[in-house]
């Protein structure tokens, strides 16, 4: 109780106001009483202020204690108010009580009075606190409710059953991962789908690990709507009394998102070391094909039998086909762009039907309808064939029992509304290639994820995932499009488009017809860290007019620079090599000799050569003309030494 009460005394008599107010101070009740004798000052005194207890005679001039109590329960429902009444009947006490008066107290026994004015006190603090405890409570349960709902990780009420589930509450997230709805709760696990074998997971892990009550964190995979979903769980006993059911709450993270990027992150790093990796290889492999390459030129003409030329074509075909798998090596593995010019259909598709007939099972049957004409597509010819054999491997794994595989080839006019959901296009005309083939289909489920990156079908070791993700880019990368459409049990038809350059006269790129040049005797230092290039390189420039320095790397190239530089006219130097590379022996033979040119020969398809004028660059293997081309451009005009 307050250390002093205020009470407001509904009193017309003031001898008995004061008796009453004695009688407080010899109970030891300290109050403040303000003492009101009609209806309007009460009012008044209600509305003015708050009172901790309201005291009333029942019977004034003019004035009742009823009406009294009425305007007390509408102006403070909650103050206490005590009938202090001469006499009030049994029947009007019982009637004040229930229309809310706290008590009532006889004037000729005022002994009542203190102790029903602490008792009518402290009841209305304890209803106070409850009050307060229970809106505490309402507003707690309103703020775990929302929470509960709105949390994104999955959480709710589990009743573990004899070989079942039963769903207690369950918030939206749970409903939006599973598909439930709102009536969901008081179901089974069995009956809402719930895979059986996680049902058994969940019921095994609170078996044996969730009735000490201690949290239970386990992993959950199961499949559903045609993909594996990963679950990260808690769960924990509630408590409850002992004749009741157990229940348990559960948390869960949906982990799925997380593994599939963690997955990708170590399938990236994967392809970075295969990147680094194909460098290296890339640069041994050209230094092993370059002086084949270089070889066949000096042994073609010292050959006269037709079925020896026929063999040195077949070995230069061979050579040109490991160079192109050197090249497609790196474009996969690093991304590297290759060279972009007018696409020669009839020997891509050629090269590509030809590969098809020999690799493809004899249960497949392979048509090809190619356009008697074709449209001009600007493009890296080796991107553009890895597209189309991907779209033909996956077709021929679609088709495990054999079947149809046709590839239709043509130039089309694109409709209005492919080209506004295709505006990189930039043309309304294409070749249009359609892969179609009579195998498995792909199922409805998985159809909107076949261009996501590493997403795959296949099992583990027989896909990457990357196939049609890698195709798709390559594809908009030269400004095209690809659909597909597939009808499971009937087969896929895939749909790519190329747009058609705008320049006609454009001529397919080749090689540059005419004489191989030869030189006039001008000096030319060639470095190169392995012998059988040398070797080769030197025969095929000594044979066709030019004197040769050889080196077998930068530093000793530099040595010899410094004493017959004033003779040397062009430096051809590879770019990978111990001791001193390329890029820096032409530095420091450039502090020499300004002037100086320079062929980089690499194996790299994006070599880090210096960026100054008077640097060509020959990719490895080359063949004797092109480094025959590139040594005559190189040196025209002639270097005017120095010295």
């Amino acid at each position: 109780m307050p250390s002093s009460l205020r009470i407001l005394h509904l009193e017309d008599d003031p001898l008995d106001a004061e008796l009453i107010a004695g009688t407080l101070r010899r109970e030891g009740i300290k109050a403040e009483i303000t003492v009101c004798n009609n209806r309007e000052s009460f009012l008044s005194a209600l509305w003015d202020r708050s009172f901790d207890v309201i005291l009333a005679d029942n019977h004034l001039a003019g004035f009742d204690g009823q009406a009294a109590l009425t305007l007390a329960r509408e102006a403070s429902p909650t103050t206490p108010f005590i009938f202090v009444s001469g006499f009030l009947g049994e029947e009007k006490a019982l009637e004040s009580l229930k229309d809310g008066a706290t008590d009532y107290v006889f004037k000729h026994n005022l002994a009542r009075l203190g102790p029903a004015v602490g008792r009518a006190v402290q009841e209305t603090e304890e209803h106070r606190v409850r009050l307060e405890a229970e809106r505490a409570l309402r507003e707690s349960e309103a703020t775990l409710r929302s929470f509960f709902e709105t949390a994104p990780v999955l959480m709710g009420i589990i009743e573990p059953l004899e070989d079942d589930l039963r769903f207690v509450s369950l918030n939206r997230a749970v409903e939006q991962f599973f598909g439930f709805d709102h009536t969901s709760c008081l179901s089974c696990a069995s009956e809402l789908g719930i895979p059986p074998e996680t049902i058994q997971t969940w019921l095994w892990q609170i078996r044996e690990n969730g009735q000490s009550g201690a949290a239970v964190h386990f992993d959950d995979t199961f499949h559903a709507g045609g993909r594996d979903l990963h679950l990260s769980v808690t769960i924990a006993r509630l408590p409850s009394p002992p004749d009741r059911p157990a229940r348990y709450c559960f948390v869960a993270e949906d982990t799925t998102t997380r593994r599939q990027m963690e997955q990708q992150a170590l399938r990236s790093q994967r392809l970075e070391s295969i990147g680094t990796l194909a460098s290296g290889i890339a640069h041994d492999l050209n230094n092993v094909l370059a002086p084949i390459t270089l070889a066949l030129r000096l042994f073609r003409p010292k050959l006269s039998d037709p079925d020896d030329r026929e063999l040195i074509d077949s070995v230069e075909s061979s050579v040109k086909r490991g160079a192109q798998i050197i090249r497609q090596l790196l474009t996969f593995a690093r991304g590297a762009e290759g060279e972009r010019k007018v696409i020669a259909w009839p020997k891509l598709l050629g090269d590509l039907e030809q590969m098809l007939h020999d690799t493809f099972p004899r249960s497949i049957e392979v048509k090809f309808a190619v356009a008697r004409e074709l449209g001009t597509v600007i493009g890296d010819a080796t991107q553009i064939y890895q597209v189309l054999m991907n779209l033909c491997v996956n077709a021929r794994d679609a088709m495990p029992n054999g079947g149809q595989l046709t590839i239709t080839v043509d130039t089309t006019e694109l409709s209005h509304e492919q080209v506004r959901l295709h505006p990189a296009s930039n043309s309304a005309r294409a070749v249009s290639i359609r892969v179609h083939d009579t195998g498995t289909g792909i199922p409805k489920a998985i159809a909107p994820r076949i261009f996501d990156p590493f997403f795959t079908t296949k099992e583990v070791g027989l896909g990457t995932g990357l196939g049609l993700s890698t195709a798709l880019n390559i594809v908009k990368n030269h400004g095209g499009f690809i659909t597909v459409e597939s009808v499971e049990g009937q087969g896929t038809y895939f749909h790519v488009c190329f747009p058609i350059h705008s320049m006609t006269r454009l001529m397919p790129a080749s090689t540059r017809e005419g004489p191989v040049p030869v030189g006039s005797g001008q000096l030319i230092l060639v470095v190169d860290d392995d012998r059988s290039i040398r070797t080769v390189t030197h025969a095929t420039l000594t044979d066709h007019g030019y004197q040769v320095l050889t080196s077998v790397d930068g530093r000793e190239a530099l040595e010899i620079f410094q004493q017959e530089g004033h003779r040397v006219q062009l430096v051809v130097t590879d770019l990978m090599m111990p001791t001193m590379d390329g890029a820096t022996l032409i530095e420091r033979i450039r502090e020499i000799q300004p002037a100086m040119r320079f062929v980089v020969v690499s194996g790299l398809q994006e070599p880090s050569t210096p960026s100054r004028a008077g640097v060509h660059v020959l990719q490895k293997p080359f063949a004797a003309e092109a480094l025959l081309r590139v040594v005559h451009d190189a040196l025209v005009p002639p270097i005017v030494n120095d010295h």
